[in-house]
C-alpha cells in the first residue's frame, strides 16, 4: 500500500503546492488505506484463534466422554458392594440385631428428660408457692387507688355492707360519706373508740348515746319550773325526746301547757332554747333531732300555761352523741 503525499510547493504562499482541498482528499484516501489493511489483519488472526479454540473443546468433549463411563463403572461397583452388604447383614441373629440398636439407642434417649420428670417441672413451675419475692403496691403502675389504701369508700361499686364498720384502721378517714362508721384503733391495734360521719355537722360523733332524763311534775302556775342535769362534756351532737302525760284535772285545746326546753352553757353562760312543745292531749310523745354541736352543761325547762291545765308529768330525754374533737 503506498501513501499519497501532499505537495506543499516549494516555499511559503508561493502557490506551486496542492489547494486545501485537493490536500484533504489526499488525507481521507491514506486513512482508508490504513483502516482497510487493519481490518483484514484482524479478521485474519480471529479465524486462526476459532480453528485452535474448536480443537481444544474436541478434547475436552472426548474426555467427559470417559469420565461418563468411569463414574458408570463406579456405581456399578458400589451397587454391587452394597448388594453384597445387605447380604451379610440379613445374616445378622435377631440378639445381634436388638443389641445394636439398644447401644445406639442408648445415647440418644439419654439426652431427652423422662415424661414423669417434665411433668413434675412444669407443675413446681406454675405452683404459686414457689413465686417468691415481693414488691410494695405502690411502685407498681396501674393499679386502683384501693390497692394502696385499703379503703371500702375507694372500691368501684362496692357491696352493701349489713354488718361492721366502713372503716377499720387507725389512721382517720378522708372524705367519708355521710353515714360512714370508722373503728378507730390505736397503734397496737387496740380499739380507741368507735365513731360515725354526721354529714349535717361534718363531725365524727360516738355511736353510743349518753341520755340525760330530766322530769318534773307541774300545774297551772305560771312559775318557771328549772330542771338541771350536767351533761360531761363540752362539745356533743344532741337528739331531743320529750314526753308528757297528764296526772289529773284537764288537758284540752283550751287548758294546755308550753314545754320550752333551755340549754344553758357551762359557768351559767349564755342559754339557747330548744323547739318548744305544746301539750293539750294525754299522752304526747315527740322525737326531734338537733343536727348542731354544743357545748353546754346542763338542760332546764320552762313552761307557759294556758288556761287552767291540770298536773303533769314533763320529762326531757337529751340523747347525746360525743364529738371526737
Amino acid at each position: 500500500m503506498s501513501l499519497e503525499l501532499i505537495n506543499t510547493g516549494a516555499e511559503a504562499n508561493d502557490g506551486t503546492g496542492d489547494p486545501p482541498r485537493q490536500g484533504a482528499l489526499k488525507i481521507n484516501a491514506n486513512f482508508l488505506a490504513l483502516q482497510t489493511a487493519l481490518d483484514t489483519k484482524l479478521e485474519a488472526e480471529a479465524l486462526t484463534d476459532l480453528t485452535a479454540s474448536d480443537a481444544a473443546q474436541d478434547s475436552a468433549i472426548a474426555a467427559l466422554i470417559l469420565n461418563d463411563e468411569a463414574q458408570d463403572t463406579l456405581i456399578t461397583g458400589l451397587v454391587n458392594d452394597a448388594v453384597g452388604l445387605s447380604g451379610e447383614i440379613a445374616t445378622l441373629s435377631a440378639s445381634t440385631t436388638a443389641a445394636l440398636a439398644t447401644k445406639l439407642e442408648a445415647p440418644a434417649i439419654a439426652d431427652f428428660e423422662p415424661t414423669a420428670a417434665l411433668n413434675a417441672r412444669d407443675t413446681a413451675n406454675r405452683a404459686r408457692a414457689n413465686h417468691t419475692g415481693t414488691q410494695p403496691a405502690n411502685t407498681v403502675s396501674g393499679l386502683a387507688t384501693v390497692a394502696t389504701s385499703g379503703a371500702y369508700s375507694d372500691l368501684s361499686g362496692p357491696p352493701a355492707i349489713p354488718y361492721g364498720f366502713t372503716y377499720d384502721q387507725q389512721a382517720e378517714p378522708s372524705a367519708p360519706a355521710a353515714g360512714a362508721t370508722w373503728r378507730e384503733r390505736s397503734a397496737g391495734g387496740l380499739i380507741k373508740g368507735e365513731w360515725e360521719w354526721l354529714g349535717a355537722v361534718s363531725e365524727w360523733v360516738s355511736l353510743r348515746e349518753h341520755t340525760i332524763n330530766s322530769s318534773v311534775l307541774v300545774g297551772n302556775t305560771t312559775t318557771v319550773t328549772p330542771i338541771s342535769e350536767a351533761l360531761f362534756r363540752k362539745r356533743y351532737v344532741i337528739d331531743f325526746q320529750f314526753e308528757a302525760f297528764n296526772v289529773n284535772g284537764v288537758i284540752d285545746a283550751s287548758n294546755f301547757l308550753v314545754f320550752m326546753p333551755l340549754l344553758r352553757r357551762f359557768n351559767n353562760a349564755a342559754v339557747d332554747s330548744l323547739p318548744s312543745y305544746t301539750f293539750n292531749s294525754s299522752p304526747m310523745l315527740v322525737n326531734t333531732p338537733i343536727n348542731a354541736v354544743y357545748e353546754y352543761s346542763q338542760l332546764r325547762f320552762s313552761r307557759i300555761p294556758t288556761g287552767t291545765p291540770g298536773s303533769t308529768w314533763a320529762v326531757g330525754h337529751v340523747l347525746a352523741r360525743y364529738c371526737r374533737v
